[in-house]
């Protein structure tokens, strides 16, 4: 048993059972589970009930259960319960979430919220005091430590060679990197944390990130439902999960992760609406990430996204990879227009293209494009190659629902569905002619499969 992760585990209940509207017996069922799944097993843990610092779980217990009793129509009684719970929840979080044991998997890497692995390899969310609290449950504002996500200030901070000025003398939209030697391009998450959890622990994926051997890409859109029936409070949590995550790993390797703005992203900050059937996602999403954490935190996210670029070229021998969530367009076909595209504002025919265009049965304006940014090839998201869209928009497999090509020349990768992938490419040999031929630096092919059950699989081979 992580005794830690037990805690928090348990402390976050608490804090949504603080913050629930059930009546008397709903509250009791809470009570009973928390018992039952974690008080027990917590105290079989610690010795027992007579063994040292079980006084102070079974006070929190006991509170806990007394303030489940109380009736909603005795408001003072209920007040003072609650105080009492959130003192002794804050003793429980000295005694048992203090600093851990420092180690190459459990060693907090930065002051504040950062996402770390704990010693069983799962990947964790923990404070510079040590509380840490597996991604499934993170804290809440209202749970001793504050959830802030890293500061704007941390996220962008590419020299102007890297990232170049554009028109009004601010950051530009593109980032270019010339000596990149390996490449992780994850594509649409839509909120799959589990996909993102597993791209992190395949390979060595994270640790060559931070250890800056890699640059990870994400092409955009990580929050927001697959689908318009997922409309819980599960679902926008798994996407604020899944770019708290994304913005956390920035603040940490800021040279070596890349986040492009996607269409729904781009909602939250002055772009289109974004609606799947009747459900106004960004609208939803907005209003869970307030509700739940607070207007400060949904304002780093905003933060974060207006600060992101949208396009990154990474050179290779032979030319230059271009990555951007949609496509391109004559409006944006060279270095230039894609520095400059924020000068215009937020709602601009060259800003439509690149998060929303599906351009994709011509390939004589894909070529022209190309050949204005003087790259060889493109990886984008934001289709999904279901079947479905496949045939809609007349896209070439590589793998349903994971991957296909635009005139091979352009690739699609998806992480949204149940069986999923990234793209892990060489940088240090060229580029080929048909983009299906990219390679990974182990040489097998750079198209990566993943499934949640029976672990990884083996990388596609392209004929």
């Amino acid at each position: 048993m992580d005794l830690e992760v037990a805690f928090a585990d348990w402390l976050g209940r608490i804090e949504e059972l603080l913050d629930a509207t059930d009546e008397p017996a709903g509250l009791r069922r809470r009570v009973a589970g928390m018992r039952r799944e974690l008080v027990r097993p917590i105290l079989a843990f610690l010795g027992g009930r007579r063994s040292p610092g079980a006084h102070d779980v079974i006070a929190l217990f006991d509170a806990v259960r007394d303030y489940a009793q109380t009736a909603s129509s005795e408001p003072q009684r209920r007040l003072e319960r609650r105080k009492r719970i959130e003192d002794l929840a804050a003793v429980v979080r000295r005694c048992f979430c203090g600093e851990v044991a420092q180690g190459n998997s459990s060693t907090v890497l930065t002051p504040g919220w950062s996402a770390d692995l704990d010693r069983r390899g799962r990947l964790i969310y923990a404070n510079g005091r040590g509380h840490h609290v597996q991604a499934q449950k993170v804290a809440s504002r209202r749970g001793g430590a504050r959830l802030l996500p890293p500061p704007p200030v941390g996220i962008a901070p590419y020299s102007d060679a890297i990232r170049p000025r554009d028109k009004r003398g601010e950051p530009g939209g593109l980032v270019i990197i010339e000596d990149a030697t390996r490449a992780i391009v994850v594509g649409d998450l839509h909120g799959r944390w589990d996909n993102l959890k597993s791209i992190l622990e395949d390979k060595d994926n994270l640790d060559a990130v931070r250890a800056k051997r890699a640059h990870l890409v994400f092409t955009g859109d990580a929050i927001h439902p697959a689908h318009s029936a997922l409309n819980d409070p599960a679902s926008y949590e798994n996407s604020f999960r899944t770019m708290f995550l994304i913005m956390t790993l920035k603040a940490q390797v800021p040279s070596n992760v890349h986040y492009l703005i996607g269409n729904h992203d781009h909602a939250h900050v002055g772009g289109l609406p974004i609606a799947r059937g009747d459900v106004r996602q960004d609208v939803l999403f907005e209003r869970f990430a307030v509700q739940r954490f607070g207007h400060e935190v949904f304002e780093r996210y905003r933060e974060f996204v207006r600060s992101a670029p949208v396009a990154l070229k990474l050179r290779a021998p032979n030319g230059w990879l271009v990555l951007i969530h949609a496509g391109l367009t004559p409006r944006v076909a060279t270095d230039e227009r894609l520095i400059d595209i924020h000068v215009n504002g937020p709602q601009t025919p060259a800003l439509w293209d690149v998060l929303w265009s599906r351009k994709y049965d011509d390939k004589e304006m894909l070529d022209r494009c190309l050949d204005g940014l003087g790259a060889k090839l493109m990886v984008t998201g934001h289709t999904p190659p279901t079947r479905r869209r496949l045939e809609r928009y007349r896209l070439e497999p590589v793998f349903e629902p994971v991957f296909a090509h635009v005139h091979h020349r352009q690739v699609i990768v998806n992480a949204q569905a149940n069986v999923f992938g990234y793209l892990d490419l060489d940088l240090t040999v060229p580029l080929p002619d048909d983009a299906t031929d990219l390679r990974a630096p182990d040489g097998m092919s750079a198209f990566r499969l993943l499934r949640h059950e029976g672990g990884p699989l083996h990388a596609l081979h392209m004929r």
